[in-house]
């Protein structure tokens, strides 16, 4: 299939606009793995946190029994 360019295509014409749109589709499902991988990530800080809590108690908690 051969692509116009925007000199080719006159006002108005869809063969310039499908382009633009899956451009900006491409962008919507860029936003929505990004908005995905974020949420991801602040999950996964979280359980670290989680984790280091639990291993601090846990130290303490051995230091003081066994001291």
């Amino acid at each position: 299939m051969r692509k116009n360019n925007l000199a080719e295509c006159p006002i108005g014409s869809d063969q310039c606009s499908i382009p633009n749109a899956q451009f900006l589709s491409e962008q919507r499902e860029a936003a929505r793995v990004r908005a995905v991988l974020v949420e991801a990530a602040a999950i996964r800080q979280s359980f670290l946190n989680c984790a280091l809590g639990i291993e601090l108690w846990a130290a303490i908690f051995s230091e003081y029994l066994f001291d």
